[in-house]
């Protein structure tokens, strides 16, 4: 019988891999980083790397004195190959049995407690891994202590998926922007996790975006499954080996009947089909779909409600003012005009609630009537909540409150962003100029500044992606000075 030595070779490769962290060459940064991390109980990584290893190492050396005696045999080869696939199962099974049965079923204690021993290469891996554990399966997850890493801030961006993608989008461009994800379970979990939101949602392109950095049989089936709906009908027994070969078969079984279903429709060779058409039915009633589609979460877009707009100004307008006077005469109500009015008060306190939420640029002008009365107030409620941040960090200099934790902080902070990004698309540069120069600027420049002398190392994350955007922004709006500033700041956790 021969040796089973290709194994053996996988399982060095995969130890590597563990073991480097990440794809690609790491920065100066990274390498820093790299040096000061540590093992479990505060043991060196050297010392893991030598223990496990020596795990490997045993079964090829005991194989060597084998050949060497001239007395290999089956049952040699095969506690050889039990041995190997022993050290694959002590590195890899905890992460398994915590990730895809304990938090899955809601057990997530007991998942903390099989992912705290399991091998890990620092104590920020384990700590951060058993954050997003808490925010993808537990209930009410909220950022709190601790140092901020790339665990952390993914675990911000699974949060944000739910509630807004457009913030997880922020949360994650920030992640991506130093490289691929490590060779971790943010590659393979993470990114099947983040995923999710949107697939529940139908959002093929943003799944399609969000498996794009993964790996891993979980991921590859979301990527097919959106690219099914997107692209070339899938060839249906490829599909169904894909669904086989990946975890939660259970809950991807309705999305792959589904995305069977969308290219038998649409045939091999066809183009995608057409987003239907949001402006069919009567002003009510695409009144009444976007007032749902904003309740459930889901986007408005800013050309639907400026088309909506118009549509209300002619049916409260002129002819249509008239019909609705004779509708309540027909009714049988008293003071009709005074009716009509209240209806038109109640119409435009809707309206203006959707403009709230709406995403995206404005026609060209603004607008004028009541789409230009909706983008100024969407433009003058975003700059409120954007100066909200200005009590902490006055003009005069200073912090005026409390710091939290970095990565509570943190999460403030992409709320702040988000609000600049809308603002942006609701009133281009000019608006964001303006508000800039109110006083934002010294928000956006002194937040990471002293988030970093009260939390030093355990905020550096946090406000190496501050100092970044701060500089990014100050050079859109002219600002030289804070742009030197963040750029000199940035700098020092880049070198």
């Amino acid at each position: 019988m021969a040796f089973p030595v290709v194994p053996l070779i996988w399982l060095l490769i995969g130890l590597y891999r563990a073991l480097k962290g990440r794809d690609g060459n790491p920065s100066a940064g990274q390498r820093r980083a790299a040096a000061e991390i540590t093992g479990p109980l505060g043991v060196s990584r050297g010392f893991y790397i030598a223990l496990y290893l020596s795990f490997i190492t045993l079964p090829l050396g005991l194989f060597g004195m084998a050949l060497a005696a001239e007395e290999f045999d089956d049952n040699l080869s095969l506690a050889l190959l039990a041995g190997g696939l022993c050290v694959y199962a002590s590195l890899q099974g905890p992460h398994w049995l915590a990730w895809r049965v304990l938090a899955p079923r809601g057990w997530i204690r007991a998942a903390r407690v099989v992912l705290w021993p399991a091998f890990h290469l620092s104590r920020d891996d384990r700590r951060g891994a058993a954050q997003l554990l808490e925010a993808a399966y537990g209930e009410g997850w909220q950022p709190g202590p601790g140092k901020v890493t790339v665990w952390t801030a993914f675990a911000l961006a699974l949060e944000a998926e739910e509630e807004d993608p457009r913030r997880a989008d922020l949360i994650l461009a920030g992640i991506h922007r130093f490289g691929k994800l490590p060779r971790n379970r943010l590659k393979t979990q993470g990114m099947e996790l983040v995923a999710w939101p949107a697939l529940r949602r139908h959002d093929w392109r943003r799944v399609q975006r969000r498996v794009e950095e993964g790996r891993g049989r979980g991921v590859r089936l979301l990527g097919r499954i959106a690219r099914a709906h997107l692209e070339a009908a899938p060839w249906p027994p490829f599909l169904w080996l894909a669904w086989a070969l990946a975890p939660n078969r259970r809950a991807t079984l309705p999305y792959v009947k589904e995305a069977l279903a969308a290219g038998r429709k649409r045939g091999p060779a066809s183009r995608p089909a057409p987003r239907p058409a949001e402006d069919t039915g009567s002003v009510w009633l695409r009144h009444l779909r976007l007032l749902e589609r904003a309740a459930s979460g889901r986007t408005v877009r800013v050309t639907e409600l400026e088309a909506l707009a118009r549509d209300w100004e002619e049916a409260l307008e002129g002819a249509g003012h008239s019909r609705i006077l004779a509708r309540g005469l027909e009714l049988g109500m008293q003071d009709v005009a005074r009716a009509a009015s209240a209806l038109r008060e109640s119409l435009e306190k809707e309206l203006e609630t959707l403009a709230a939420v709406a995403e995206g640029a404005w026609s060209q002008g603004g607008g004028a009537g009541l789409a230009g009365l909706l983008r100024s107030r969407q433009i003058e409620g975003l700059i409120q909540l954007a100066e909200r941040e200005t009590a902490g960090f006055p003009a005069s200099g200073g912090v005026a409150r409390a710091l939290d934790p970095p990565l509570v902080e943190l999460e403030r902070w992409y709320r702040f962003q988000r609000d600049i990004e809308r603002l942006r698309a609701a009133g281009g540069r000019d608006a964001v100029q303006t508000a800039w120069f109110n006083g934002l600027r010294y928000v956006a420049c002194n937040w990471p500044v002293y988030l970093e002398r009260a939390y030093t190392e355990e905020s550096a994350w946090a406000c190496r992606e501050m100092h970044l955007w701060c500089a990014s922004l100050s050079a859109e709006v002219m600002d030289q000075q804070i742009h030197s500033l963040s750029a000199d700041n940035a700098a020092r956790y880049l070198g």
